[in-house]
């Protein structure tokens, strides 16, 4: 995005992503609850308390993906990744609940396989 956002834009975009995340979920992942929480200027998503997929204030998200997933979503036009497990969902794909579900669905799977992190106690 070019421009600065506001508070409350910001707010409202993580709102309509966390809203079609979940969407894209219903049918595969009936069970799955999707929360958000803003981090470093955009936001992240979370399932079972796990990071999923972040925002980072442009106009799609990036899925944590296995390499293997990770691989096939960049060969699609549009995908791209900074490095690492994340890849950034094609933008059109944001309004494709079928494809933002099959792609979804195979990060918040992924993301529940991975051994839970051991959380540091507040003192």
């Amino acid at each position: 995005m070019e421009r600065n956002l506001t508070k409350e834009e910001k707010a409202a975009i993580v709102r309509d992503f966390e809203m079609a995340l979940q969407a894209s979920l219903v049918d595969s992942h009936p069970e799955t609850h999707i929360t958000s929480k803003g981090m470093f200027g955009g936001a992240g998503f979370f399932v079972d308390g796990e990071i999923f997929a972040a925002w980072y204030g442009d106009d799609s998200v990036y899925l944590k993906l296995p390499e293997e997933a990770r691989q096939k979503l960049l060969l699609v036009e549009g995908a791209t990744t900074e490095g690492g497990h994340y890849v950034k969902v094609p933008s059109e794909f944001m309004t494709d609940v079928q494809q933002l579900g099959y792609w979804t669905g195979l990060s918040v799977d992924y993301v529940k396989s991975l051994p839970t992190k051991k959380r540091k106690s507040k003192k």
